[in-house]
């Protein structure tokens, strides 16, 4: 739970500041900070694991290996820096196909830490495991440091010291300025809406981790190894369904890109209806067949929002958004956990229809954003993300 606090909460908040300074002072640093921030937690996990081959010591000791990564931003300056630096450096046509593919390589490597970590740390220890982590991220901060270019043109970049910048209140100033700020048309509603069901959206996935394994296990009795094989299908299945989804969907049949985000809300909403009303084991398979798409949401709302704010404000409205999604989680899990709690005893399954519920309102907030850009489709913005 404190680790979880940490790094949800720090990132969160140090993220408000990455995004607005992002667009001051380029993609890269925030690139390279935040993989620097891995390396050395990786560091200190393996000196900590060290350390207890020989002697035994509290186990709060292995907090202070988030502490680089909270400090530099974490998954959240991550995934902020990574999405806006494929907003600058993608073509308006092939923006959201390279965000699937972004979302498609986090579930494979997901995937693959999952299942290979188990084998490895059982046919050696945990130092081992540690510092193959630890090798990976060197090598992932070594790519960003020879091979990733600065994203934004150079006379976009401002000069001046860095550091003291990053400081300035007057960041998050502006990120609440551009969010608020008048838009032509319906642009700030599309903004707010779309940040609303991604948020949404994450609430209800980690809601529902944190009771899905009590749930597997009260209501078909599976084992932790049938619950792992279920999670590495599932990734798989999503992996594979949201890739040929675009490719077929986007490609194929030129779905725009407001209707491609629809139907994996829709997809959802059968999926968790499936869970909800699961007797056996193999209808959440099933279910889990129904909701392959559901892995292209999030890029597709992110594809909106690049097109729809101008390039200067990519930065904040990204950094809001990702805070947002990562705060989300503190208030998700406990009112998952309490409506399991007073429901397992006569219907284990049934905080799946609160899932469902808000999918369906995330689907409207998307209805909405449809109708509007049907009825203004002048606009090119507009025309952008209805084709």
């Amino acid at each position: 739970m404190a680790i979880s606090l940490l790094e949800s909460i720090m990132p969160a908040f140090v993220s408000l500041f990455i995004g607005p300074w992002s667009d001051k002072f380029g993609r890269r640093p925030i690139l390279l900070t935040v993989f620097t921030g891995y390396v050395v937690g990786g560091a200190i996990l393996i000196a900590i694991s060290e350390v207890t081959m020989f002697r035994n010591i509290s186990p709060w000791w292995f907090l202070l290996a988030s502490v680089p990564s909270v400090l530099s931003g974490g998954t959240c300056a991550l995934i902020t820096g990574i999405y806006c630096y494929i907003s600058d450096v993608a073509n308006e046509q092939k923006r959201a196909l390279r965000m699937v593919l972004n979302e498609a390589s986090l579930c494979a490597g997901m995937m693959i830490g999952n299942v290979a970590s188990g084998y490895i740390y059982a046919a050696t220890n945990s130092v081992t495991l540690f510092g193959i982590a630890a090798g990976l991220m060197f090598l992932a901060l070594l790519y960003v440091y020879f091979l990733v270019p600065e994203s934004l043109p150079a006379e976009d970049i401002q000069q001046g010291s860095r550091v003291r910048e990053f400081f300035r209140f007057g960041l998050v100033k502006d990120l609440v300025r551009t969010t608020l700020l008048p838009r032509a048309n319906f642009d700030r509603a599309f903004i707010w809406l779309t940040m609303a069901a991604l948020t949404i959206t994450i609430f209800n996935m980690e809601g529902e981790n944190t009771v899905n394994i009590m749930f597997l296990r009260e209501q078909f009795d599976w084992t932790i190894k049938d619950i792992s094989q279920f999670n590495a299908a599932r990734i798989v299945i999503q992996l594979i369904g949201s890739v040929a989804g675009m490719i077929l969907l986007r490609r194929v049949l030129k779905v725009s890109i407001i209707s491609v985000a629809m139907l994996s809300l829709a997809a959802c909403v059968l999926e968790s209806t499936v869970r909800a009303t699961a007797r056996y084991s193999w209808e959440m398979y099933l279910g889990m067949t129904l909701g392959m798409m559901r892995g292209v949401l999030g890029p597709m709302c992110r594809a909106i929002l690049s097109h729809v704010a101008p390039a200067a404000d990519v930065g904040k409205i990204f950094a809001l958004t990702t805070s947002m999604e990562m705060v989300s989680p503190l208030a998700a899990a406990p009112l998952y956990t309490s409506v399991y709690k007073a429901t397992v005893a006569f219907y284990p399954g049934a905080f799946n229809f609160m899932s469902v519920g808000l999918f369906f309102l995330c689907y409207i907030l998307m209805a909405i954003i449809f109708g509007i850009q049907k009825s203004l489709n002048n606009s090119s913005v507009y025309k952008t993300i209805g084709s």
